[in-house]
């Protein structure tokens, strides 16, 4: 079960990331060097531990930080072409890809019809990739087709020329 909660109120704009599982939980600082991370552990949270960390990738950060969206670009792309390279599994296959993807898009769809329960498909399995195959829900407002979902909760808002890029 997944909840993304996409709104937040504080004193300023903060970079605040949590996430919750069955066997522990990760977030970063709020306020102050936003860039640790600090893991809390179930088998440890009892005893009031937690593991406070810089990630390793920070080394590169000047590099990734001129790729755009934060540098996250960079280590997309990078691990995508050693995996080639090396002709390993990336650490974020297609399918993990989808996991972390699929549930934002669905809390959307389930938002517009009434907060129901909605499946979170395993795309590893053909019978489910079968299942989806002609699914071509999108919300995005320059897709005409009928039947497809307002670009908002609000329903249709017509955006200004000025938000979207000039190629």
């Amino acid at each position: 079960m997944t909840r993304v909660i996409s709104w937040s109120t504080g004193p300023h704009d903060s970079i605040w990331y949590r996430i919750h599982g069955t066997k522990g939980a990760m977030e970063n600082n709020r306020w102050r060097d936003t860039e640790k991370l600090n893991l809390y552990l179930q088998k440890t949270i009892d005893q009031g531990k937690e593991k406070n960390y810089l990630p390793a990738f920070r080394r590169q950060a000047g590099e990734a930080e001129k790729a755009g969206h934060g540098g996250s670009d960079f280590f997309v792309v990078r691990d995508f072409v050693q995996a080639i390279l090396k002709k390993e599994k990336p650490p974020i296959d297609v399918y993990m890809a989808m996991d972390m993807t699929l549930p934002g898009i669905l809390a959307y769809r389930s938002a517009l019809d009434n907060n129901i329960s909605v499946e979170v498909p395993d795309f590893r399995r053909e019978e489910v990739r079968k299942k989806y195959e002609n699914d071509d829900w999108s919300p995005d407002p320059k897709d005409k087709k009928k039947g497809q979902p307002p670009p908002s909760v609000l329903g249709e808002i017509k955006m200004p020329d000025s938000v979207f890029l000039k190629r």
